[in-house]
């Protein structure tokens, strides 16, 4: 097959009867490459191969296209659309990797681990009692904070010893502050742009600065100027504030 053919790679479930569904009526789509689990799967004549059957006649001898720079873009992510209008997202190569594996934490069946499984949680703070049922079934979770925008895990809460003698409504509060940055982070007032008082109730706006911060959305300047400045600082719509020992929660 040729390397320069145009192809669209998409994942599909069994119950996904029309791929044609997500391009436009008036355009001709582009071929669609079909992946299946299993090796005896069945290929109609809306796709032009299996991804194994793909991957079989692709050409050893190719020489693949280095990126120019590691500021180059290495993969295309989409936010969740949870304001109406999902954006797609440069990372760039300068993070090395593409890190999609942060959710919510919660369970609907009951599973137990014989030794401590450390475990990571992003997003929202997972409830009290959520926190306490996945922990009493030898779970240790810790909570961090994540955008599509930043690739990876940006800030999480590093846990003290101490903190185990408390309740488990004050550990529950204290896992959703995070303090120790994988890349640079404060919380600026968003009018003058100075930090603000670390008093646990003065919001602010979170700012990010890394190599794991995106280059921009693809295609959308006017979204993209909105929330990151020409020195790379990203800007996220999110208040948070600050506790006395410099530990952010959600506002």
């Amino acid at each position: 097959m040729n390397p320069s053919s145009s192809l669209s790679i998409l994942s599909l479930v069994p119950l996904l009867s029309e791929p044609s569904f997500f391009f436009p009526h008036n355009k001709t789509p582009p071929l669609l490459v079909y992946i299946n689990n299993h090796d005896d799967a069945v290929v109609d004549s809306r796709f032009c191969c299996t991804y194994k059957s793909l991957v079989e006649r692709g050409d050893s001898d190719f020489k693949w296209v280095r990126p120019k720079s590691e500021l180059d873009p290495i993969v295309l992510n989409y936010t969740s659309g949870t304001t109406t209008a999902s954006k797609g997202v440069k990372p760039q190569r300068n993070f090395h990797g593409d890190d999609r594996c942060f959710d919510r934490l919660g369970c609907s069946e009951t599973i137990a681990a014989r030794n401590p499984v450390k475990t990571l949680t992003a997003r929202a703070p997972p409830p009290t009692a959520v926190l306490l049922r996945t922990e009493s079934l030898g779970f240790v979770v810790s909570h961090g904070y994540r955008l599509t925008e930043t690739g990876g895990l940006v800030v999480f809460c590093a846990w003290k010893r101490d903190w185990n003698k408390l309740s488990a409504t004050e550990q529950a509060r204290l896992k959703s502050r995070q303090s120790l940055g994988l890349t640079e982070a404060d919380v600026v007032d968003p009018e003058s742009g100075l930090n603000v008082k670390h008093d646990e109730s003065t919001l602010g706006e979170i700012v990010l600065k890394g190599a794991s911060v995106m280059l921009g959305y693809l295609k959308d300047p006017i979204a993209t100027n909105k929330c990151m400045k020409k020195t790379g600082d990203f800007t996220p719509v999110m208040l948070v504030s600050c506790t006395p020992m410099g530990r952010g929660g959600h506002g």
